[in-house]
């Protein structure tokens, strides 16, 4: 069962997040990147991309569900911006 990521350091959310990311990707090398890494520029999600990481997502963190509609575009900037919005949208589960 996913963990939820209020249980999760702000590393180990990184972490999930880039596992996330290089399953979407085919990507080895994300887990090498920093956490600032641009998710457009440096890993090039596009809108259908963005979708598929957001559902990998789901089923690594127990308690994080989204609607697309809810996102920000300051929320998708990068890894980092990532963890928070969901640390943000899992403190009240």
């Amino acid at each position: 069962m996913p963990q939820s990521s209020t249980n999760l350091s702000f590393e180990q959310l990184v972490s999930r997040i880039k596992d996330a990311l290089s399953e979407v990707t085919r990507r080895t090398d994300i887990e090498r990147l920093p956490a600032d890494a641009s998710l457009v520029d440096d890993i090039g999600l596009d809108s259908m991309s963005v979708l598929a990481f957001f559902m990998a997502l789901e089923e690594r963190i127990g308690n994080f569900r989204i609607q697309v509609d809810e996102l920000e575009h300051d929320d998708l900037q990068t890894i980092a911006s990532v963890a928070r919005f969901v640390r943000a949208r899992t403190a009240s589960a």
